[in-house]
């Protein structure tokens, strides 16, 4: 049994990030969004710090395919994991009392942007890793943003990813200030 985003598998150090991103936003309405959420360690600390935010009823979206990235992932989840990854993330979540209170999207990043009619003070990034997901991801999500927002992810500094190059370019482009907090990039939507 799950008691705390602590005894969650998963990789996880950016809660820095999160505070910062909920002391930020939190009069902002509190929509936030992270996409990519593996097994809900990261995920079920933002819902924490949205509940010790004060916010009573946070609206969070979780947006996945529930597909592992890679065989590391598979063997995780294999290995940690209660069965498959959605299961998994949906018997955490149930655990810390707090699937009935979150948005799921089972579906890819890109098409889960057109579905949501919602914008966010918060969107994190953390599916696909390669350049051209990344890319497309950013594209998706940006808009979804509002003024004031953060947009921010993950994996920025792993040299086998591209999301260094795509998130360069995307800064680069839109003429945008990119910031760095607790191994994630992040932009400040003015």
């Amino acid at each position: 049994m799950i008691a705390s985003y602590k005894d969650i598998v998963g990789w996880f150090e950016w809660e820095g990030l999160y505070d910062m991103a909920v002391e930020k936003t939190k009069h902002n309405g509190a929509w936030c969004c992270e996409v990519g959420v593996f097994m809900g360690k990261s995920f079920a600390f933002l819902y924490d710090t949205l509940k010790r935010a004060g916010i009573a009823k946070p609206v969070l979206y979780a947006v996945d395919t529930f597909e592992p990235e890679c065989s590391h992932h598979e063997d995780v989840i294999k290995e940690y994991g209660r069965g498959n990854l959605y299961t998994s993330f949906k018997m955490n979540m149930q655990d810390l009392g707090i699937w009935d209170h979150i948005k799921v999207v089972k579906m890819s990043s890109v098409e889960a942007a057109k579905e949501i009619n919602h914008n966010f003070c918060f969107v994190f990034i953390d599916a696909a890793h390669d350049y051209e997901s990344v890319k497309s991801d950013l594209a998706a999500w940006w808009p979804k943003v509002t003024q004031g927002g953060i947009f921010a992810g993950h994996d920025y500094f792993q040299p086998h990813a591209g999301v260094k190059q795509a998130v360069d370019e995307f800064a680069e482009h839109k003429g945008l200030k990119l910031e760095f907090m607790d191994s994630c990039w992040l932009i400040n939507k003015q």
